[in-house]
């Protein structure tokens, strides 16, 4: 028995020994192509092996292959690499020369693919001619289904399109697969670090029996929070189709996270968002019909929620149908702050203006919201993407309300279609704030060179002040009752750099007009704008402000009907901003013409017009108009629209036909209109310059002829109150010749103030102080104090001897009053040939020719004391009308009771003297007997009708 034990034990060595030499005594080296053909008809994939192999029959039938490489189709460059794989077979069935796959281990193995994954997957396995795969045989038949697959220390990248985008990243990929041969109940359980997200993959998959269906669960799960992905349903296997239902659940804990771990470009304040990202619904995979329903979908995050179905068919070309409902939607998470000033050219502009306007070739632009999430040079727009859709897609969404610069935009609809790259926009429509309408329908094929959508575009709004303001465009100082209705219906044209609007036809408050208009879709965009207008009433638009001393404002422009003070104030809470100010964030340019504009109640006629906005300024290269007040020329300059008052400058040039309606115009006395009327043709100059402390408007008007020279410059009063100071003003008029003009007008909220005026009236120095205010009855009332120092009169009656004469100057000291169009002055005059007081009136009414009434002159101390004996008084009228003096019912009396009544008409032209009197009474005539005798003499048209009384 001994030996029996002895012959065993050797008997067993040598098997044991023949099962560790005998494979290595094979060459399985010349056996690769063999090994890497039966790997390639197991992966559909040409396999290559650059190591060594080995073999092993004890403990268990082992083959170890290193550096094996998996090609591409076209076998050029490699997608997989796997540092060393181990196979075990069972080695029962060795014996009976079947290859039974028991296990597989590989290590480190690194998969690396490009965007197109779905290319990847439906990869064709290499086979030869007789459907096997090519390379030698190691005999018999063969078993490679694998009861467990071991990964250890795995690695997975995926390219992006982008290639400045980082690739798709898994890497520590470690785990195992149970029982992976077809037919049983499959196991998988990974780990891995994803996108930076340490992960654990579960997955249990039970065969179908026969034609029935089985359970199958899937489950992802970050280690650090709750899990991402489960799914949970049932399968089958029909015809080599599979079939695939249940229900799912994808929650992402956060939106950073699922920013992190599908690698996707997220908006700032959607990647900050907190809560759940939450996705459930139900799904029907037919491998057969090749499709995929989605059912019961419901999407929830802090910006959206979201309720539908989906469906996909893929037998021929692709098709993708999406119905979604949302209930919520946080549009102002998916916006990103406003970018940098890149691509800021000017705005499109155009021989045949905006509407054809081309972008300005030196801007290059960077990004549109049509670019891609990246927005870097070359990255393809939205339109072309659309354009190479390897799927046509319809979708039909409905969003009841969305949250868009803190205001809820409701009933936004978007339906269309995308079919081999044309676009049907069926309706594109919203209701933004202002009860404001939008709709968009257009057509277009993204597929050319340039895509192009064309279509029509309707927009109706009930507050357009509202709507502005929402939009960051607030327009303030406008009366609370306009910018209301607002209307507008045009054709549009989008390409991806670019939207024209075209013939649009533009309502406003009633005023009706047509535009035209391109936007350049940039970072920061530019805007092109032609608008013509047949009329328009501008005084509509003016605010207009009660005193603040008043109870309360009055009904006005900006106050409605029936509502004041407070009330009114509420009216205009429209006003208010309810988005940040967009004025500086684009640029513009506007040609403008209008028919007639009518502005402080003064026609403009034929306005023409080019204005640019650039950074927030708005540059008035040229306003033209004509008639307007009898002013007709051009504003240049330059104004800001975002407050900075220091960029504002504004510049006129242009002349006058008739000053009076200037000073009419600005509300000035009536007696200065009326002066000013006689003045001819004038030039004008004005320059406004909010932002200087000296002199932030100056005004300069220069007459033909010298009538008229005026210079001044607006300033600040004492108490910070608006004023005038006039500069310099000469002028001549009626007679009158008035230089070195001088002084002050203040504008405190209650009259105007004439604080000071000096100056030289006819040789005679001038000083005036007054205010003029507006009544209750709405005339003008003027008050007025001052004095007129050696007023020369012989300059112009020197010529004139005898009776009449008149030489040396007037001195005036008094106050008057002006009401309306009629000026009366309580005045001390002293000359050197007679003093007077009295009462003066002044009617420069513009239906009235008299200019100045004397009546009620009383009280003459001297008067024409070298043609009488005594002092006399003179009573009546004395009315200087054209440039003649009329007596009406003229009487002097003597002290004596002497009395001589007359009426007439003495006429001044060129320093000649014309009479034509008549003499109605003379009572002790003997004081008038020589004034009667020499008149004749003196004036030889003089004409006496009556009886003239002599005692002599």
């Amino acid at each position: 028995m001994k030996w029996l034990g002895i012959v065993a034990g050797v008997v067993l060595a040598g098997i044991v020994g023949a099962a560790v030499l005998l494979p290595r005594l094979i060459d399985w080296q010349s056996y690769r192509p063999e090994i890497a053909a039966i790997a390639e008809e197991a992966i559909g994939f040409p396999v290559v092996i650059d190591g060594n192999i080995q073999a092993e029959l004890f403990p268990t039938p082992q083959l170890t292959a290193g550096g094996i490489r998996v090609l591409d189709r076209a076998g050029a460059d490699d997608l997989a690499t796997v540092r060393w794989a181990e196979a075990r077979f069972k080695f029962s069935d060795l014996l009976r020369g079947t290859v039974t796959l028991t296990s597989l281990a590989l290590v480190e193995p690194v998969v690396s693919l490009s965007g197109d994954l779905l290319g990847h997957l439906r990869a064709a396995p290499v086979k030869g001619d007789d459907g096997r795969s090519e390379g030698a045989s190691l005999g018999g038949p063969q078993r490679r289904e694998a009861q467990q697959i071991e990964i250890r220390n795995g690695t997975f990248t995926m390219a992006r399109s982008d290639p400045d985008a980082a690739a798709f990243l898994i890497e520590r990929v470690s785990g195992t697969v149970e029982n992976a041969a077809v037919g049983s109940r499959m196991t998988v359980s990974l780990s891995g670090r994803v996108q930076g997200r340490d992960l654990d993959l579960e997955m249990r998959v039970a065969p179908p029996q026969q034609a029935a269906s089985a359970p199958i669960a899937f489950t992802l799960t970050d280690k650090a929070n709750a899990s991402l992905l489960r799914v949970v349903g049932e399968w089958s296997m029909k015809d080599g189709k599979v079939g695939l239902a249940g229900g799912f659940s994808v929650n992402g804990g956060d939106m950073a996270s699922i920013a992190a771990l599908t690698g996707m470009s997220l908006p700032p304040k959607i990647a900050a968002s907190g809560g759940d990202f939450r996705v459930d619904g139900n799904f029907a995979l037919d491998g057969a019909a090749s499709t995929l329903q989605v059912t019961d979908l419901s999407a929830n995050t802090d910006a959206l929620s979201i309720t539908g179905e989906a469906s996909a068919q893929w037998s021929g070309r692709p098709k993708l149908d999406f119905a979604l409902r949302a209930g919520r939607l946080d549009l102002d998470g998916f916006v990103s702050p406003g970018g940098d000033a890149e691509g800021t050219g000017a705005a499109p502009t155009g021989a045949d203006g905006p509407a054809n306007a081309s972008p300005d070739p030196s801007a290059t632009p960077s990004a549109s919201p049509f670019a891609s999430p990246s927005a870097s040079p070359g990255a393809p727009d939205l339109m072309a993407w659309i354009g190479t859709l390897p799927a046509d897609v319809s979708l039909d969404l409905s969003v009841a309300g969305a949250r868009f610069r803190d205001t809820i935009v409701r009933r936004i609809t978007v339906r269309g279609t995308v079919d081999r790259g044309t676009v049907t926009l069926e309706e594109l429509s919203a209701q933004l704030p202002g009860g404001t309408d939008l709709s968009i329908a257009g057509f277009g094929d993204m597929t050319g060179p340039e895509p192009l959508l064309e279509g029509n575009a309707t927009l109706r709004a009930d507050d357009l002040r509202r709507l502005l303001n929402w939009a960051g465009l607030p327009i303030p100082n406008v009366s609370a009752d306009r910018l209301r209705r607002f209307s507008m219906v045009s054709g549009i044209s989008l390409r991806p750099r670019r939207l024209d609007i075209i013939d649009a036809a533009v309502e406003l408050d009633g005023v009706t007009a047509s535009a035209a208009a391109a936007v350049a879709l940039r970072r920061r965009p530019g805007l092109g704008l032609r608008v013509s207008i047949d009329h328009i009433n501008l005084d509509a638009y003016r605010s207009v402000y009660a005193p603040p001393d008043s109870e309360g404002a009055a009904p006005g422009a900006d106050n409605p009907p029936g509502q004041t003070g407070d009330a009114a104030e509420a009216v205009d809470g429209a006003g208010t901003v309810e988005g940040p100010s967009l004025w500086s964030r684009f640029d513009a340019s506007l040609d403008l013409r209008i028919g007639r504009a009518v502005a402080l109640e003064v026609p403009f006629n034929d306005v023409v017009g080019n204005l640019v906005l650039k950074d927030g300024v708005v540059t008035i290269n040229e306003i033209t108009f004509r008639d307007a007040a009898g002013v007709s020329g051009q504003f240049g300059g330059q104004l800001s629209v975002v407050g900075d008052a220091d960029s504002t400058f504004l510049a006129f040039e242009g002349q006058s036909a008739d000053m009076g309606q200037v000073v009419a115009l600005l509300e000035g006395p009536d007696f200065v209109a009326g002066i000013l009327r006689s003045i001819g043709p004038t030039a004008l100059n004005i320059s406004y310059r909010p932002a200087s402390d000296d002199a932030p408007l100056v005004f300069q008007a220069n007459g033909d002829d010298g009538a008229l020279s005026f210079g001044a410059a607006l300033s600040r009063g004492e108490a910070g109150e608006p004023a005038l100071d006039i500069l310099s003003g000469d002028m001549k008029a009626y007679g009158l010749e008035l230089s070195g003009l001088a002084g002050r007008l203040t504008f405190p909220a209650e009259a105007y103030q004439l604080e000071k005026l000096s100056g030289t009236l006819n040789g005679g120095t001038l000083n005036l102080s007054g205010s003029l205010r507006r009544r209750a009855d709405g005339l003008q009332q003027l008050l007025i104090t001052g004095a007129l120092d050696g007023l020369e009169v012989d300059r112009h009656l020197a010529d004139l001897d005898g009776p009449i004469g008149l030489k040396g100057s007037i001195s005036i000291r008094g106050q008057g009053e002006s009401t309306g169009s009629d000026w009366r002055a309580m005045a001390a005059l002293n000359s050197g040939w007679f003093d007077m007081e009295g009462a003066l009136a002044i009617d420069v009414g513009p239906s009235r020719s008299s200019i100045v009434t004397v009546r009620q002159v009383s009280d003459v101390r001297e008067a024409l004391r070298e043609r009488f004996s005594e002092p006399a008084s003179i009573e009546g009228a004395l009315v200087l009308e054209n440039g003649a003096l009329i007596a009406r019912d003229l009487a002097l009396r003597g002290n004596t009771g002497g009395v001589l009544e007359l009426s007439g008409r003495l006429g001044l032209t060129d320093l000649n003297l014309s009479a034509e009197l008549v003499l109605r009474k003379a009572e002790n005539a003997p004081q008038f007997a020589r004034l009667l005798a020499e008149g004749p003499a003196k004036a030889p048209n003089l004409r006496l009708e009556g009886a003239v009384p002599s005692k002599n």
